[in-house]
């Protein structure tokens, strides 16, 4: 004997999983920027620890800041950061100055 499924059984089933993909997939979008969200404030404030910590360490002024050109002090976070030894405290990298993480 052949078992299967009727059409009217096939269009429920599809029309029970259009309806919790509905309430699903927004939720699951939520819950991505959310976690999104969390990574982003983890790593600044892993980046300010490793900042405070790099300055005790070595003994000298600690700039943490955003940086696009990897030398220089910058203005907009999402182009990365830089951390180096600041010795003058002009903001941006010079010969005294160590370099200590480029993100």
């Amino acid at each position: 004997m052949a078992r299967g499924f009727t059409l009217i059984e096939a269009i429920i089933v599809i029309a029970i999983i259009a309806i919790v993909s509905g309430v699903a997939v927004p939720a699951l979008g939520r819950m991505i920027e959310r976690n999104q969200a969390a990574l982003a404030m983890n790593w600044v404030i892993s980046a300010v620890r490793f900042t405070r910590d790099s300055a005790v360490t070595h003994g000298v002024l600690t700039t943490l800041c955003p940086s696009s050109t990897r030398t220089k002090c910058g203005e907009k976070w999402h182009d990365g950061i830089l951390v180096f030894t600041d010795a003058n405290a002009d903001r941006e990298v010079n010969n005294e100055d160590n370099i200590l993480l480029q993100l």
